[in-house]
């Protein structure tokens, strides 16, 4: 089994000596996400932890609202990503050896992939961000709010399921 795929799924024979991992339990959708793109999960997951704390430190109040609606965002677009792979990954479970189910999961996967440069530029302006806010800049935070605001536009394209 490869590493970290542990007894949350099943190994399936497929014809021609192919083997398939399949998740046992739909309720185990969020780590089989997690193996297939984990960077976009980190990545993520990162930049909501510092929307967050943004939003809940102190300093200026439209700095911290603008924060609050980056999270909210950014969640909401995290969400997609996942019912975007889940869809594909439900067609796939249902018929593992299918390899046109299984080309239409690689093909979500790569395109949610593609997203880790905007992804890693999140994290860079969600960093300045706070260092700005934290440092008491607040109209040079407001600026970086404008970037990041973009970048979230062109996630929710990314991961907007079919």
């Amino acid at each position: 089994m490869p590493f970290g795929w542990g007894e949350e799924f099943n190994k399936v024979p497929c014809p021609g000596g192919k083997i398939r991992y399949v998740i046992k339990k739909m309720s185990d959708m969020g780590k089989a996400f997690s193996l297939y793109a984990p960077e976009v999960d980190y990545l993520v997951k990162g930049s909501l932890r510092t929307a967050q704390m943004i939003a809940e430190g102190g300093g200026e109040v439209e700095v911290k609202k603008k924060a609050e609606q980056i999270f909210e965002n950014l969640d909401s677009i995290h969400i997609d990503a996942v019912t975007k792979f889940t869809m594909h990954y439900t067609v796939f479970m249902a018929s593992p050896c299918d390899e046109a189910a299984y080309d239409n999961l690689s093909k979500a996967i790569d395109k949610i992939s593609e997203s880790i440069d905007t992804l890693r530029r999140l994290v860079t302006e969600m960093d300045r961000l706070k260092n700005k806010h934290l440092g008491g800049s607040a109209a040079e935070a407001i600026g970086n709010i404008g970037i990041i605001e973009g970048l979230l536009t062109d996630l929710g394209q990314a991961y907007k399921p079919e």
